[in-house]
């Protein structure tokens, strides 16, 4: 539910498209956060829901 909202919501096409910054700091493979926080989307990844 974090991640939903915190990326999410910010992510959607018409949000990055008014906003610049927005648009810069999401870039795919772009650093979002620290280091130590790791998020995957990956609904391949056995025995993991996803």
């Amino acid at each position: 539910m974090l991640i939903h909202e915190a990326f999410g919501h910010l992510s959607k096409p018409d949000y990055i498209y008014e906003n610049s910054r927005m648009e810069e700091l999401l870039k795919l493979g772009q650093p979002v956060a620290m280091e130590k926080l790791n998020v995957v989307d990956d609904a391949s990844i056995n025995n993991l829901s996803g």
